[in-house]
């Protein structure tokens, strides 16, 4: 896992926040540290990826609501100084690009080596996470020679390589059915599991339907052993309704539309499978007399 150096600022840019939000889930495990994030990302959001109760969150927005705060520079520079005087710990400045778009590039630099300078030999780092390609080459660089671009990918073994590519490979699979129908996705070993991974995957079942909410709290299990125990099980249920899917799929015509309609919603709600079952094979048998 990347860490950041105490009294140090860096820049990292993102395509779709995801590395971002894996890295703070593992830097939130550490309750030595306080974490400061702004985001622009509302807390009903940002609550599907992090431990909010661990994190001290502001949804960077020009809606007056609870625990927002606007794109001012100076606003966030206030805030920023009041955290630093106290305690230790990270913080993450989302949507450099709005800001940088909205007061100009002079101003956004200066906000920037602002902060450097609150941090600079204090117990605090600080990173600025900003789209690629939203300012020009010429400001990027003159943010890099404030902030330094820091990866904040975690190093990859073999075991997270290949499950990995189990992911991916599902995203391939959801893509390629458009009847509504379940997919089938590989297993994910044990070895290289992580949260990162679990997220993904919980993703792609919500994207078919599915109702995968009983494997949400492995999100917040330490113990990955525990958390793919949590994940097996419900990936057992999982692949049980995409079978009793298929056969449901294969017998279709001889099955009214309202049934039809309740059988999948109850398939993608994991709920009542044995019943299911049991009457898919008494429509197998009356078609087959």
């Amino acid at each position: 896992m990347t860490v950041v150096e105490s009294g140090k600022a860096h820049s990292h840019s993102r395509e779709d926040g995801a590395m971002l939000l894996d890295w703070m889930w593992e830097q939130s495990k550490d309750e030595r540290q306080h974490l400061l994030l702004i985001s622009r990302l509302p807390h009903n959001r940002l609550i599907k990826h992090l431990d909010l109760t661990k994190i001290e969150t502001y949804w960077l927005s020009e809606k007056k609501v609870t625990s927002s705060i606007e794109p001012s520079l100076v606003k966030i520079t206030d805030l920023v100084k009041s955290r630093v005087s106290n305690h230790g710990g990270i913080i993450i400045i989302d949507g450099m690009e709005w800001l940088f778009s909205k007061h100009g590039v002079e101003l956004c630099l200066g906000f920037v080596r602002t902060i450097c300078d609150e941090i600079h030999r204090r117990p605090w780092s600080v990173i600025f996470s900003i789209q690629p390609g939203s300012i020009s080459e010429t400001a990027m660089a003159r943010l890099h020679r404030e902030a330094p671009a820091i990866d904040l990918r975690p190093k990859a073994t073999e075991s997270a390589v290949a499950i990995e590519e189990a992911v991916v490979s599902g995203d391939e699979q959801e893509d390629d059915t458009s009847s509504g129908a379940l997919v089938m996705l590989t297993r994910l070993p044990l070895n290289g599991f992580s949260h990162s991974i679990l997220r993904k995957r919980l993703l792609q079942w919500r994207r078919m339907g599915i109702d995968v909410s009983e494997l949400e709290p492995g999100l917040f299990i330490d113990d990955m052993n525990s958390c793919h125990d949590l994940y097996q099980l419900i990936e057992h249920k999982v692949r049980r309704a995409v079978e009793l899917d298929s056969r449901l799929e294969l017998v279709a015509e001889n099955v009214s539309t309202a049934e039809l309609v309740k059988i999948r919603f109850r398939l993608r709600q994991l709920t009542g499978l044995d019943d299911i079952e049991q009457a898919l094979e008494l429509i197998i048998d009356q078609i087959n007399l």
